[in-house]
């Protein structure tokens, strides 16, 4: 394969040449020795990419395994062989001694090989195996060794190496990219791809099932709630070649469940290579093996239901790297695959999680908060029985956790937050033990760099520093929280920090950096934590505190305003490198200048400087500009914060009075979204400010190219979002404070930000006549606010995955669903890349755009011809009224969440209906046009319901019918006389609309080969229809009369267009007469409706 990703891409500078040096030493010990034992997990997925990148060349002679195969009583066949136990970093050495002691036990003696070690592993005189150290090797402190393991992880991913070990791999060939593109439509998948993935053409995704399809295959005590299955995608665009990774998780069990579970698979074989030293290790070898092969039985089910063309191979090296040797041939896991899922078909049973970029970002920051050990968790033993020391996370912990820190809760999205941080090196997966004979398969933290404390001395450094110049002994939250964005900004762009510098590009150039979580993440510059949501207390101040380098002061101020001040704790320190400090005085001597330059022009305020002063009233609000600078992405988000602030709160059910004192609380934030939109709109407002203030000082000019991030993406689109944004809070603050007039709930007197709305909107906005507000009317726009907000921050998600705002709105959308058969593959190549999220479903749909080029007769037509083969499928037709309530799409992902939730109401009202194995097509319009008249190629539509309104919208429903091609005298009807209490309704021409005391007719329709005029059946259709008149309301007789006109012409077209018309009366209609030839003829022309 050719090569896509070089080491120099990855690996920095400072450690290129001991990772060369280590590639090169492993194509030397690989033909060397019989046997090479990379220890798991991230030593064997490294080999495994530079096998992959083709930095080495695999031996045939040698057997390739992982430390996991140590578990196992597989290593008879190696006692007397030459045998390497190699590994790239070691930190403490526990992993190696525990593989030590497994081959000692074997009587293995191999050679130890490592890249690089922390110097406190290599000065521990108690590590007993110190002597099988081969060199050469790299003694590095623990930060670099982090920095270093962050690297290796970083290559690992960017080749589409799976960061995995203990579950099968499969893969699978494309030949072009829509084949690729038709596969991922056929799985609701999750893109959880990360930035250096895409770089280098990576595509990684995850879709979850049901865990309700182990219902009849699991023990009953196991709680499916708590299970996982899922599948892995991981696609190399370059080489057309797609690994897929099956998951079964299972919670916290006893190891009595266990051993059911184990029964299910177990053979004699797999018998022989568990190991029992004692019962935790037999239960851990028990454990691993059942999920292993359970996996495999799993995806073996999901390639017979989803694969037609395509083929899968398995990648067996990687069950020899685990188990020494293949545990099952494929037949035998095929036999397994038919009678585990007999009868279920789990490709419809597919779910996804669906939750913002801002909440998943919540989800990271708390998970990284157990991670990092910020809350006490469960004390796990291992399988030596000892207490493990180092922080262990399960499932149970992590679910637990984040329903406790009241956020929305996904399943999956936890699920996916799980792999993203495998991928990362950041979770370790490991099976450990309770006091109390359970199991489960959890997570250590692997190698986490912190901002180190003594980056920290120097932030504080230079905020001592910085209040000595301006002569004050705190700074309030905003200044630190501001000065704290700066500093570590400019920290990054000047290469201060050497765990910052292989991410300066993004920092300066995305503004990715951020400081608040800064201290989170594998590496410290890639912060992983909540993007610019306002209110949020920074983490790295609750650090620093713990750190006793600030001080925590609370209270209030004179207007009993609650507030908080830092003061620095012992800032005066010594760095080891002039450059830091040299760095950390600048900094401080910079920002004191400004302080003063911006107070003194405050002071002045010349005639042609006042309005920049009244823009920015202080030195805060300055400080909050410069650190948001005129980047527009940074400019953008600051905006969909405020209302993504709007959108979380709760207010559903509530009185119109209840939800605004809710969102009272969160006024402060909108205004100040109103405030920042102003000043992003005032062109050039910092580079004026900055002009002003350096007439008192020079060094200002300086301080502006240091300090102030520059415009990096003029696109038209995020300017227009940004006004959007900026438009739609002015709105909202301007129709709250008309609301809480209401109930003299005061919005706009007590926040000064709301009198930065433009005089122009403020016209513009009083210029609208609504007719004041009531109750029910403040309760409606609330809500039509929330709709618009969520569209908002949908928008604002597709930016942030796709990096790019090129997006369309759709409002005219189909949604095809069926409730019991699979949807055609044709149809799914044209949907819309869309999942219905948190609005969870159980049913058979998907979402296809109604392209404006295209006419609605012409794209429903085609939608009707592929669905020709499918029963009970139902065409729904929606068509949204306003832009937020249809779905914005991007290039590859789309979101819609309002339009998700009316969706979710359309198909569980489908589904409660009874299903009559015809298609449908039902149309949801604010406007009540007629839309029976569409004239389809082969097909009629009938309607069966009478208009109606639902959701708020018009609804009419009809019958999709195939025209026959057949003449009136290919028809002949057979009638048979019966009495009405022979049979019960229901019954009566399978029409079930009949009812009658008397006799009646049973009718039925055959085609006649001779050719023979049946005039009489036409005579006898017209005489039922004047029948029939005599049943109906007086509005509805001119529509028979036209029918039997119809009828007496002789002409089969007309003859069904009057049937037609007679079947849009309704099913009551029919039902108040006795009707033979009638409902001969429209059961046979597929017009009858059903009741």
């Amino acid at each position: 394969m050719k090569r896509t990703v070089d080491l120099n891409n990855i690996f920095s500078e400072k450690f290129s040449q001991i990772i060369k040096k280590y590639v090169k030493r492993l194509n030397v010990l690989l033909k060397q020795y019989d046997a090479v034992i990379f220890m798991a997990r991230k030593s064997i997925c490294f080999y495994s990419a530079l096998i992959i990148q083709g930095e080495i060349e695999k031996s045939p002679e040698c057997c390739i395994m992982s430390s996991r195969a140590l578990e196992y009583n597989v290593l008879k066949r190696y006692v007397g062989k030459k045998v390497a136990l190699i590994d790239d970093v070691v930190v403490k050495g526990t992993s190696i001694t525990k593989a030590m002691n497994n081959l000692k036990e074997a009587g293995i003696k191999p050679d130890i090989y490592i890249a690089a070690c922390d110097i406190d592993f290599i000065q521990n005189e108690s590590f007993e195996y110190k002597r099988f150290i081969r060199h050469p090797y790299v003694i590095l402190n623990e930060q670099d060794i982090c920095e270093l393991a962050t690297f290796i992880t970083e290559y690992i991913a960017a080749s589409g190496c799976p960061y995995n070990i203990d579950q099968p791999i499969y893969k699978i060939y494309f030949r072009d990219h829509d084949e690729v593109e038709h596969f991922f439509a056929l799985n609701k998948c999750v893109d959880i791809t990360s930035s250096t993935q895409q770089q280098f053409g990576i595509c990684s995704r995850v879709t979850h099932f049901k865990s309700t399809i182990l219902k009849n295959i699991f023990p009953e005590e196991i709680p499916l709630e708590h299970v996982y299955v899922k599948i892995r995608m991981i696609y190399n665009k370059i080489s057309g070649e797609m690994l897929l990774l099956p998951f079964v998780l299972l919670p916290e069990i006893d190891y009595s469940l266990v051993e059911k579970l184990y029964e299910l698979v177990n053979t004699p074989a797999l018998n022989d290579i568990i190991k029992k030293t004692n019962i935790r290790t037999e239960y851990e070898n028990k454990l691993n093996i059942f999920q292993y092969i359970f996996s495999n039985v799993f995806i073996k089910q999901y390639f017979k239901e989803i694969l037609d063309e395509l083929t899968s191979k398995k990648v067996k090296s990687n069950e020899i790297a685990q188990f020494s040797q293949c545990l099952f041939e494929e037949n035998e896991l095929d036999q397994k695959a038919n009678m585990f899922f007999e009868g279920i078909n789990i490709i419809y049973n597919q779910e996804s999680s669906y939750i913002d970029s801002f909440l998943f970002n919540e989800y990271v920051s708390k998970v990284y908060d157990l991670v990092l050990g910020k809350n006490s968790v469960r004390k796990y033993i291992n399988s030596n029985g000892s207490e493990i020391a180092k922080n262990v996370i399960s499932v149970n912990i992590l679910e637990a956790y984040i329903k406790k820190c009241n956020i929305t809760y996904d399943k999956y999205a936890l699920s996916n937050l799980i792999d993203i941080f495998i991928d990362r090196g950041i979770f370790i997966p490991s099976v450990v033990h309770t006091k109390n004979h359970c199991i489960v398969r959890a997570y250590k933290g692997g190698e986490v760099a912190k901002i180190s404390e003594k980056e920290m001395e120097l932030f504080s450094h230079m905020l001592g520093q910085y209040l000595d110049y301006v002569g004050k002994d705190n700074l309030d939250k905003i200044e630190y929280e501001k000065l704290c964005v700066l500093f570590f900004r400019s920290a990054a762009k000047k290469d201060i920090f050497p765990n910052v510098q292989k991410e300066k590009i993004k920092a300066v150039e995305g503004d990715y950096f951020e400081v608040s979580y800064a201290k989170f993440g594998p590496r410290v510059s890639v912060a992983q934590g909540k993007r610019y949501e306002a209110g949020q207390k920074s983490l790295l101040a609750d650090e620093m505190t713990e750190l006793e380098l600030l001080n925590l002061r609370k209270g209030t101020n004179d207007k009993g305003e609650y507030i908080e001040k830092y003061c620095v704790v012992d800032w005066r320190k010594d760095f080891e490198d002039n450059t830091w400090s040299d760095f950390a005085n600048i900094v401080a001597y910079d920002f004191a200048v400004l302080r003063k330059c911006y107070r003194h022009g405050l002071s002045k305020k010349a005639e042609e400087e006042r309005h920049l002063f009244e823009y920015v009233p202080s030195y805060n609000k300055f400080l909050t500009l410069l650190a948001i600078g005129n980047n527009e992405k940074e400019r953008l988000l600051s905006l969909a914060a405020e209302i993504y602030l709007f959108l979380s709160v709760q207010i559903e059910g509530l009185t119109a009075k209840r939800s605004l004192l809710k969102i009272r609380d969160k006024f402060d934030g909108i205004c100040s979204g109103i405030w920042k939109y102003v000043c992003y709109k005032n062109d050039s407002l910092l580079e004026k400010l900055f002009r002003s203030m350096s007439k008192y000082n020079k060094n200002v000019v300086r301080s502006s190219i240091d300090y102030l991030s520059k415009s990096v993406d003029r696109n038209p689109n995020i300017i227009d979002y940004i006004d959007e944004c900026g438009d739609f809070l002015i709105s909202l603050a301007y129709n709250l404070n008309k609301m809480g007039e209401v109930y003299n709930i005061k919005f706009a007197e007590t926040h000064s930000d709301f009198n930065y709305i433009p005089p122009e909107k403020l016209m513009e906005l009083e210029s609208i006549d609504n007719g004041g507000f009531d109750e029910e009317k403040i309760v409606r726009s609330l809500q039509e606010f929330k709709l618009e907000a969520g569209a908002l921050i949908d928008k604002c998600d597709i930016f942030l995955k796709e990096e790019a705002m090129f997006y369309k709105i759709c409002k005219t959308i189909f949604i095809i669903y069926s409730g019991t058969t699979q949807l055609p593959d044709a149809l799914y190549k044209q949907a819309i890349k869309h999942s219905l999220g948190e609005n969870k479903i159980d049913y058979n749909y998907l979402l296809l755009n109604m392209e404006s080029e295209i006419s609605l007769e012409n794209q429903l037509g085609e939608i009707i011809d592929n669905c020709q083969d499918v029963r009970d499928v139902k065409i729904v037709l929606c068509n949204m009224q306003k832009d937020y309530e249809g779905i914005i799409y991007g290039r590859n992902i789309s979101k819609g969440r309002n339009f998700d939730k009316f969706a979710k109401e359309i198909l569980d009202q489908e589904n409660s209906r009874p299903f009559n194995n015809r298609m449908e097509f039902i149309v949801y319009s604010k406007e009540s046009k007629d839309f029976s008249n569409i004239n389809l190629e082969g097909f009629q539509l009938c309607r069966h319901e009478d208009l109606e309104v639902q959701h708020g919208y018009f609804t009419q429903r009809f019958y999709i019918i195939k025209n026959h091609n057949h003449s009136q005298n290919d028809v002949k009807v057979s009638l048979n006389v019966k009495e009405a209490g022979e049979v019960k309704i229901g019954e009566v021409n399978n029409s079930r609309i009949i009812e009658s005391n008397g006799p009646y007719y049973e009718g039925s329709i055959e085609l006649k080969q001779e050719d023979v005029q049946l005039a009489e059946n036409l005579k006898r259709l017209a005489d039922e229809l004047e029948i029939l008149k005599t049943k109906v309301e007086e509005n509805q007789i001119v529509v028979i009369d036209n029918a039997i006109k119809d009828v007496n012409s002789g002409d089969t077209s007309k003859i069904k267009d009057g049937l037609k018309q007679i079947g849009s009366l309704g099913k009551n209609v029919l039902s108040s007469v006795m009707t033979t030839t009638v409902v001969a003829y429209m059961k046979y022309y597929g017009m009858l409706p059903p009741v």
